[in-house]
């Protein structure tokens, strides 16, 4: 996200609900690829640090209100079976394109147990320069 030309980053810290064991920082930040000769601006995810819950189908989900709501954007984490929240550690990925992000600058990412319609835990989005 640009402010002012300045360049801003979306940022959440983790953290689990009860006892849930879910923490790290889930940082959205953006950056410039040539596709076709044409500059365009993508953003991605960089989790760093990142604990998951061991409970069944956990997923991630970008909230525009900080509460679980049907029309939540889901996250798809590559790589993992049925794109669940189940990585560990430090990685990056592309974040959909069709996502208008200022529409998430005071929203929180949510990791919600779908079978059991459980929040597993979350982290309060904030902009940093």
């Amino acid at each position: 996200l640009k402010d002012f030309g300045v360049d801003i980053k979306l940022v959440a810290q983790m953290s689990g609900r009860s006892t849930y064991d879910v923490g790290g920082t889930i940082t959205v930040d953006n950056r410039v690829n040539i596709v076709d000769g044409v500059l365009i601006e993508t953003s991605f995810l960089v989790f760093q640090d990142i604990r998951v819950p061991s409970a069944p189908a956990p997923f991630l989900y970008l909230s525009n209100d900080g509460s679980w709501e049907s029309d939540d954007i889901f996250i798809p984490i590559e790589g993992t079976t049925d794109s669940a929240f189940t990585q560990r550690g430090d990685f990056t990925q592309d974040l959909d394109e069709t996502i208008n992000l200022s529409d998430f600058t005071e929203g929180s990412l949510l990791v919600w147990c779908r079978p059991f319609k459980v929040l597993l835990g979350s982290g309060r989005i904030t902009a940093e320069k």
